[in-house]
């Protein structure tokens, strides 16, 4: 199967400007487009280390909340939840940077002769 890639770059144009960054506070976990974090300060690896958040936003600012279990309850549910944050808030850069990409390497494999036969008769 051949992925369409404008597609996915359609996809990418209709989501909440990005990069998104993961707040983690009070049980609770929030997805926010960082642009509208106020009074960021960032360490030497460009994480965010301190923030404010914004007192009114547009509700695609908060790209998404989950609410955490209880500490008492099962913690492995809630190890799961911050890494499926994490890695959907990631994606809002990883993928349009592979995007990018798969394109240039599309041009690259175009413009070698017989390429695009072959590739045809292969799926």
């Amino acid at each position: 199967m051949r992925l369409n890639l404008d597609d996915i770059d359609d996809l990418l144009g209709n989501l909440t400007p990005g990069p998104w960054f993961v707040e983690d506070c009070e049980d609770e976990l929030n997805i926010w487009n960082e642009n509208v974090l106020l009074n960021v300060e960032r360490d030497e690896d460009d994480e965010i280390t301190s923030w404010r958040n914004p007192s009114s936003w547009h509700n695609v600012d908060r790209v998404a909340a989950w609410e955490l279990i209880d500490d008492g309850e099962d913690c492995e549910d809630n190890a799961i939840m911050r890494a499926n944050a994490d890695f959907i808030a990631k994606c809002r850069t990883i993928v349009p940077a592979m995007l990018s990409e798969l394109y240039m390497l599309r041009g690259i494999i175009n413009s070698i002769p017989g390429m695009q036969k072959l590739l045809a008769e292969s799926e």
